[in-house]
């Protein structure tokens, strides 16, 4: 059967009088099925052999370094927990177009989250 669903057979040869190994016999005779001799065998055949191991990965810094005007960020962030951009920029004297520069860096380096209407917070 499935022979004719284009399936490989795979076998087990038996001893030759063994009344329990024919079928496995018959096919292998028949070129029906695949001789199999070890489990080694079967996973290369199947393509499933052991992948190698990648090497060591780079583990991410666990503290990402911050200039002194992202840390000035940070900390009025962990005082108010969320603040709207034109605040931020009032209270640290900060340009707005410069506060958004250095607030984006701040999200790649997935420090700062930004919210709806302007709003950021920690992340």
């Amino acid at each position: 059967i499935a022979n004719s669903y284009y399936r490989e057979v795979f076998a087990l040869p038996g001893r030759v009088k063994d009344p329990m190994s024919a079928g496995c016999n018959h096919l292998i005779a028949n070129n029906q099925a695949v001789l199999l001799h070890s489990t080694g065998q079967f996973l290369a055949h199947m393509g499933w052999e052991k992948q190698p191991k990648a090497e060591n990965p780079v583990q991410k810094t666990l503290f990402t370094e911050l200039t002194a005007e992202e840390e000035q960020i940070c900390q009025l962030l962990r005082q108010q927990e969320t603040m709207q951009v034109n605040n931020l920029s009032i209270e640290l004297n900060i340009p707005v177009t410069e506060l958004f520069l250095t607030l984006l860096e701040l999200e790649v380096k997935n420090v700062v989250k930004a919210l709806p209407g302007g709003v950021y917070r920690l992340a």
